[in-house]
C-alpha cells in the first residue's frame, strides 16, 4: 500500500474497529458448507490465496481435494477458475456499484448483496452461457430447470421465510438486518406482517 493507503486505513481501524482478520476463512467454511451440508468427497478450486488451505483445514470431516490456480495465470476458457472469472467479469460489467473508481457504490452492505443475488438469478437462470451459441443455463446444466426463465418471471411473486426455508447465513440479508459500519443509525426493518 502507499502511504496514504495506509493513513487512510489507519484512519479507517481507528474510527470503526480493525475487522475480523478471520473473516475471509469463516466466509470460504459457510460457503463450502452451504454447498456441501454433509461431510462428502469435494473438490475445490481456488486462486492460491492463504485463506484457502487453513479454511479448508477446518472441514476435517469432507474429503477435500484442494486445486489450485496461480491468479496470473491467463484468465481464459482453459483455466480452471474460468466460471468465477466470468461472474466477476459480469459482476463489474452490468453492476455500476462494482466498477473501479465508481461513484456509483454502495452505501449499505446489505444493498451490494441483494444485487448480486438478482445477477446471480439472472446469470443462472436467464442467461444462456453463450450468447452467440445458444448452448443452455447453468441451472439447466444443473438439472434444475429445463427452460430460460425470464428475471420478471424470476422476480414475480415473493418468496417467504416460511414456506421456503433459508439457509442460517442469508437469513439475515432477507431480513435487512445486515448492519453497514458507516452508518450510525440504519433503519432496520421492523415490519410485523411483512413475513
Amino acid at each position: 500500500m502507499r502511504a496514504t493507503q495506509k493513513g487512510r486505513r489507519a484512519w479507517l481501524e481507528a474510527t470503526f474497529g480493525r475487522p475480523d482478520p478471520t473473516a475471509l476463512e469463516q466466509g470460504i467454511v459457510e460457503v463450502l458448507k452451504l454447498a456441501a451440508p454433509q461431510p462428502q468427497p469435494i473438490v475445490v478450486r481456488s486462486d492460491q490465496h492463504p485463506a484457502y488451505p487453513r479454511a479448508l483445514h477446518r472441514l476435517e470431516e469432507w474429503r477435500i481435494r484442494h486445486e489450485r490456480t496461480p491468479s496470473l495465470a491467463p484468465r481464459t476458457k482453459r483455466n480452471p477458475l474460468f466460471p468465477v472469472n466470468l461472474m466477476d467479469l459480469l459482476l463489474r460489467h452490468s453492476s455500476a456499484n462494482h466498477k473501479r473508481e465508481t461513484i456509483a457504490f454502495s452505501k449499505r452492505h446489505q444493498s451490494v448483496v441483494e444485487r448480486a443475488a438478482v445477477l446471480v438469478l439472472w446469470r443462472n437462470f436467464a442467461k444462456h452461457f453463450s450468447d452467440r451459441g445458444r448452448l443452455g443455463l447453468p441451472a439447466m446444466l444443473a438439472g434444475i430447470t429445463d427452460r430460460l426463465i425470464p428475471i420478471a418471471e424470476l422476480l414475480k411473486e415473493r418468496l417467504f421465510p416460511n414456506r421456503v426455508r433459508l439457509p442460517e447465513p442469508w437469513q439475515g440479508y432477507y431480513r435487512r438486518l445486515v448492519p453497514s459500519r458507516r452508518i450510525p443509525n440504519p433503519r432496520v426493518h421492523r415490519l410485523v406482517h411483512a413475513f
